[in-house]
């Protein structure tokens, strides 16, 4: 660092005369250097030792450092040259080691002066020596370090010791201040009387070691604070401490001189705190409750790094702290910590986070990507304790849309808060309504949102995933309403599931499903499960057979041949449940009691009936069993039907035609038709 100071040498011979000068100041401030550079009391200049001054000269902007040397040589007695070199105010606040400027003070002989009428640059090092102190050094610093920081708005008046490097503590005492405190700092290191003048008090005065003055202060060994012991410890070590820059800053943000340097100690000190995750709520209410530093930027930016690193020992007091702090940290800093910070927000001060993330700052944008990392229960057990919108939380987190856990807790309309250009997996979202939702309204605004086949397809994906559906029968109910639409889903969704036919079995009456054209879609979804499986319960098997019978179906003779064989044995083995037979029973035609009893028979003859009414196809006919015994038996339900040995004679001159018939249903069918052969 290069510094540019002015200069000046005083010299008084034969009267009080300038002898030199470099520079030039107001009246008033003149004669302040003039004074200043006169020997500082009597008896001082017959000590035989030089002494330092330091003083502002505010109108001038600059601080006077100056050297004084006895002068034996000259005639008069009490003769003294001082050497003053003014640094700006501005450079003095850049300087970290002011009184490196000391080592560049010269004292001048008799002859010549022409050197001190120039600018001097100085180059000073940015950081400062270690300095090494026995006992009696630290004992008298400390009473200095006592009597300035302790009663700040008294004149620190002390004796020399001869033991102790004077001059060097006080200009390490002068480096040591912020920048405000050390251009307003008078003191002067060796001095018979009080300097104090109508410019300024002086803040530290050095009496000579014999002094009797009477207004000297006199101190009990001080008392060693924390806030003290600091300051020694910087003084010894400066690059060790940290304090430089901590008061550096501080002082720049606060309007405290001397009275503020115990305070911002202490303050420094409770950064550096090895315990400090201990005390963090304590922290954050002692800064908020020092008048001196609750305003200082540095100090709350500081407290809330501290609150940050300790986030988890935090309570709300010190996380709103951190929360209107976190703009003035660094953002690496925001963006390490803010997973944490909103982890434990949305826990215990939910409305805080959504105070941060709804804000303008910068970080909270940090804060909401980290919101988006919050555990699903996490997020809803905050939402419980807020005034918050579930449209503005999922503006958050639209995840939420495809969670169990919300639409269990929301039971909200989808159609409030699903906008229909979400990037949200719909089908995603559908499963877990179908989990969460309870209520009938919600339910069925999902249906009415997403479409019944939609809706049908994710509850035959859920079922096909063992998904538990919260009210199965309210999601039925509604998308059944749209009876084309779950025509649509029987036709194509390739079900092979039983229980999804089953439930919607139990839903729709068989008569509910449209068949206007093509294959009818029950036909199609049961021959889809029966490939696939084999077999159709016996609930299937009868509902297939009822909707066989009744007026809406295009696949007749398609649903009789799926349903008839199974059903028949059944009722052999006395297995059809009664709920079962009462489906089909309404479309039996009637028989007296005593026949009610064979309920075969009663199958069979319905069976025919529809084959010889509706002249159904013959292939499908031969294809409604492979036992040959109940085969013969159709037959001969056949025969003693109405119209039925018409039938018969058209399933004969089939098999004569056809070369592809069973060789076993063509000898059932010739053996039976010639033992009953008639002529009309």
């Amino acid at each position: 660092m290069i510094t540019i100071v002015q200069q000046t040498l005083h010299g008084y011979s034969d009267g009080h005369r300038l002898l030199n000068s470099s520079t030039s100041f107001s009246s008033p401030e003149a004669k302040l250097v003039l004074v200043m550079s006169d020997v500082s009391g009597p008896g001082v200049a017959s000590e035989g030792i030089a002494y330092l001054t330091g003083y502002p000269l505010s109108d001038a902007g600059v601080y006077a450092l100056a050297k004084t040397w006895p002068a034996p040589e000259m005639s008069r007695p009490g003769c003294v040259w001082t050497h003053t070199l003014y640094i700006d105010f501005a450079d003095l606040g850049r300087i970290t080691c002011p009184s490196q400027i000391a080592e560049h003070f010269i004292r001048p002989d008799a002859h010549n002066f022409r050197q001190y009428s120039q600018t001097l640059s100085v180059e000073l090092d940015d950081f400062s020596t270690p300095f090494g102190m026995e006992a009696s050094q630290k004992a008298w610093l400390s009473e200095v370090l006592a009597g300035l920081y302790e009663k700040p708005l008294d004149k620190v008046l002390i004796r020399r010791e001869s033991n102790v490097d004077v001059d060097a503590s006080v200009l390490r005492v002068w480096d040591q201040q912020w920048p405000r405190l050390r251009r307003s700092f008078r003191f002067c290191t060796l001095t018979s009387r009080d300097r104090s003048n109508e410019y300024g008090e002086f803040d530290l005065q050095v009496l000579q070691a014999h002094s009797t003055n009477s207004r000297t202060n006199t101190y009990l060994p001080p008392v060693q604070t924390e806030w003290l012991s600091t300051l020694v410890r910087d003084i010894a070590q400066p690059s060790n401490t940290g304090l430089r820059q901590t008061l550096r800053v501080l002082g720049a943000e606060t309007q405290g001189g001397r009275e503020a340097m115990a305070t911002l100690c202490n303050f420094h000190a409770l950064l550096e705190n090895d315990e400090k995750h201990l005390s963090i709520d304590a922290t954050v209410a002692s800064l908020e409750s020092i008048s001196l530093l609750n305003q200082s930027k540095y100090a709350r930016a500081e407290v809330a790094k501290l609150a940050l690193h300790n986030i988890a020992n935090a309570n709300k007091n010190s996380l709103t702290f951190v929360i209107d702090n976190l703009s003035s940290l660094e953002p690496s800093l925001v963006q390490e910590k803010c997973q944490s910070l909103a982890n434990i927000l949305w826990r215990h001060f939910p409305e805080k986070l959504w105070e941060l993330i709804s804000s303008n700052e910068s970080v909270s944008k940090i804060m909401l990507s980290a919101v988006k990392e919050i555990p699903v229960e996490s997020i809803l057990s905050g939402f419980r304790e807020m005034e918050l919108s579930y449209s503005q939380l999922l503006k958050i987190r639209p995840d939420l849309l495809s969670s169990e856990a919300f639409w269990k807790l929301a039971q909200i309309d989808p159609a409030l808060i699903i906008s229909e250009d979400s990037e949200i997996d719909m089908e995603v979202v559908i499963v877990a309504m179908l989990r969460g939702l309870k209520q009938e309204n919600p339910i069925a605004s999902a249906v009415r949102l997403f479409g019944s086949t939609k809706i049908l397809f994710c509850m035959l994906m859920a079922k096909h995933s063992h998904v538990r559906i919260a009210r199965e029968s309210y999601w039925l109910r509604f998308s059944c309403l749209n009876t084309s639409a779950v025509a649509s889903f029987l036709t194509d969704a390739h079900i092979h599931d039983e229980r999804m036919l089953e439930a919607l079995s139990f839903e729709l009456s068989p008569e509910s499903i449209p068949n206007e054209y093509g294959h009818d879609p029950w036909f199609i979804a049961l021959s889809n499960l029966k490939n696939n499986t084999g077999t159709l319960s016996i609930r299937l098997v009868a509902y297939a057979f009822r909707r066989a019978l009744g007026w809406r179906s295009r696949s007749v003779g398609e649903l009789l041949s799926l349903s008839f064989e199974s059903l028949h044995a059944s009722l052999e083995r006395s297995e059809l449940d009664d709920e079962n037979w009462n489906l089909i029973e309404d479309r039996l035609p009637w028989v007296p009691s005593y026949r009610r009893w064979d309920r075969c028979l009663r199958i069979r003859q319905i069976v025919v009936e529809t084959f010889v009414s509706k002249d159904l196809h013959i292939q499908t006919f031969l294809d409604i069993t492979i036992d040959q015994d109940l085969f013969l038996k159709m037959l001969e339900t056949t025969l003693d039907t109405l119209g039925g040995y018409r039938y018969l004679k058209k399933i004969e001159a089939f098999v004569d035609q056809d070369n592809f018939i069973d060789g076993n249903v063509q000898k059932i069918l010739r053996n039976f038709m010639k033992k009953n052969r008639r002529i009309w």
